[in-house]
Order: C-alpha cells, then structure tokens, then sequence
C-alpha cells in the first residue's frame, strides 16, 4: 500500500504541475477548507473562553454573596448583643438568636426576653417565699408567756 499511495502522490503531483489551471482549483479548495477549520476552531476557543468567563463570573458573585451574607450576621449579632445589654440581658444569649433576617432576630430576641424575664421572675418569687408561718403560732407565743409568768 505504501508504494500505491506514493505513486498516488506522485501522480497528483505531476497533474498539478502539468496543469496550472487545476494546481490553481487544488489551491483554492485547499485554502478554503482551512480557513474553515481554522473559523472553526477560533469559534470553539471564543465559546470556550465565554463559558469559562462565565463560570469564573459565577463562582465571584456565589463568593460575593457569601461573604455579604456573613458580614451582615456579623452586623446583625453585634446589634443584638447591644441590644441585649441595653434590655438588661445576658449577651451570651445571643447565641441562641436567629439571625436569617430582620424580623426572624426580632421575634427571636422578644421570645428570648420573655422568657428569661419569666424565668428571673419565677425564681425570685420562690427565693422569697420563705416557709409560710405556722398556724396558731401567735396563740402558742402567748401561751408560753402566761405560762412563764405563772398567769393562766
């Protein structure tokens, strides 16, 4: 096969050498066919780029946000923490607070405050208390002293 595909070459070359107007059509299709290949390829390589450029576009955004995210739960916990110690509150509890949005951080921090006020409360209620008197304590008091004084 080899010796064919030379005398093959060999031929196609001593047509087109034998016939200028034929080398000249031989050229051109040649030309043209890698002008499309090369039209092509730019094309892949523009759409390629383009898809890159996107998903590096994309990627920035995703880590923009992510980063604006966690600024303003940095923002919305330091108010909270203010805020806590402004209503008399422990700021530790700011740990237990929602900090999704606005009105989630409101509506945690007004259950959190109620809550602990209730606890507060409930606590000093009991702590004073005391144990309640005994009944018929002031007759027996008065018992012992007619007794001490020998009177009945």
């Amino acid at each position: 096969m080899a010796a064919s595909e030379e005398n093959g070459e060999a031929n196609l070359n001593e047509l087109l050498m034998s016939n200028v107007a034929l080398q000249s059509q031989y050229d051109r299709a040649i030309s043209k066919a890698l002008n499309t290949a090369r039209a092509n390829w730019e094309r892949e390589q523009t759409q390629q780029s383009l898809a890159r450029g996107q998903q590096t576009t994309e990627e920035q955004e995703r880590a923009l946000n992510e980063r604006e995210q966690a600024i303003v739960m940095r923002e919305r916990k330091a108010g909270a923490v203010t805020t806590l110690g402004q209503r008399g509150l422990p700021a530790e509890l700011a740990e237990c607070l929602d900090y999704r949005d606005e009105e989630r951080l409101t509506a945690s921090l007004s259950t959190m405050e109620n809550a602990f006020q209730a606890a507060v409360s409930k606590t000093v209620s009991e702590r004073l208390k005391g144990a309640p008197p005994k009944a018929g304590g002031g007759a027996t008091y008065t018992n012992q002293m007619r007794a001490a004084l020998g009177l009945k």
